[in-house]
């Protein structure tokens, strides 16, 4: 129900109402990731990318078992792009 409440805040653009889930939902841990899953989702469009970025590193380092720490530090990594002055992969060149 708070995921659902959360939810429909968040697609309202209703950010003060899905903070107040949010913090609900990261008390009772009903995401299993301490909440952390709901503050990154919430940081999104606040434009606080350096936020959502810091939530989802710790989320992989408290728990590298599950899947989904994983999934959204790498769905965020184009946040962190513009900032890094040589691209994290170099593509080697191909030869015919």
């Amino acid at each position: 129900m708070l995921a659902d409440l959360f939810d429909n805040a968040l697609n309202t653009n209703r950010l003060d109402e899905a903070e107040k889930h949010c913090h609900h939902i990261t008390a009772i841990n009903a995401d299993g990731a301490h909440g952390l899953l709901y503050q990154i989702r919430l940081a999104l469009p606040r434009k606080d990318y350096d936020l959502a970025l810091k939530l989802a590193r710790e989320l992989v380092q408290d728990l590298p078992e599950f899947a989904m720490s994983w999934l959204t530090l790498r769905n965020l990594r184009p946040v962190d792009l513009p900032n890094l002055a040589e691209p994290p992969l170099k593509v080697a060149e191909s030869t015919p």
